[in-house]
């Protein structure tokens, strides 16, 4: 099996994208990223890509005079790169009709909730644990899923569970959520990899050899 073409888009520290890189290198993964495509300049996961030499290129939306134009110049980028598989990795703009036709059913996305719980627009980070924390849950967890128009509504990969503790804060309970998305979804990439999803409505089979 040849390794799965992966564009990943990125926006801030890119921890997701050094647990892709860590599966890919420990050969957990059977990938390679073939381009990192950040919305902002001074992401740091420009230079965890550059250091593993993988090509970067940075398409902020305040550079384009409407989001429209700033969609159809990422659609224009991806179709040069030519991915198997587009990956969002802390990735904030916000994809729109272009990208979502172009690339239809070949977006990922990982959340660090139990969706449908505390997703949409305004929920990422810090903000979804400290709402899951004024709420009282007992659990929480990340989700793996593919994108569609609306923000964290797309059908659900995979999702795994974490106990929330009662003397959590964000901090504590980002890092337990932080670990499970990097075992998460380099095993939902891997999936697809593999051809074993299958969308059945609105339910993602994985399907047994």
């Amino acid at each position: 099996m040849l390794p799965l073409r992966l564009a990943v888009l990125v926006s801030g520290g890119g921890t997701t994208l050094q647990g892709l890189m860590d599966a890919i290198d420990g050969g957990k993964l059977q990938a390679e990223i073939a381009a990192v495509i950040s919305s902002r300049s001074d992401a740091y996961a420009l230079e965890r890509a550059a250091r593993s030499s993988v090509p970067t290129r940075i398409l902020r939306p305040r550079d384009f005079p409407s989001a429209q134009a700033h969609d159809t110049a990422l659609a224009d980028t991806l179709r040069q790169i030519n991915p198997d598989l587009i990956v969002l990795a802390g990735y904030l703009a916000i994809l729109g009709d272009e990208m979502l036709n172009a690339f239809r059913g070949r977006i990922m996305n990982i959340h660090p909730s139990l969706l449908p719980a505390f997703g949409g627009r305004g929920f990422y980070g810090q903000r979804v644990h400290r709402a899951v924390l004024e709420a009282g849950c007992k659990i929480t967890g990340a989700t793996v899923h593919f994108v569609e128009t609306e923000v964290d509504s797309g059908p659900i990969i995979l999702q795994a569970a974490v106990e929330v503790a009662d003397d959590d804060t964000c901090a504590t309970l980002a890092a337990r959520v932080g670990e499970l998305e990097r075992r998460l979804y380099p095993m939902a990439i891997q999936l697809y990899a593999e051809g074993r999803l299958r969308q059945v409505g609105r339910r993602v089979i994985t399907l047994s050899w």
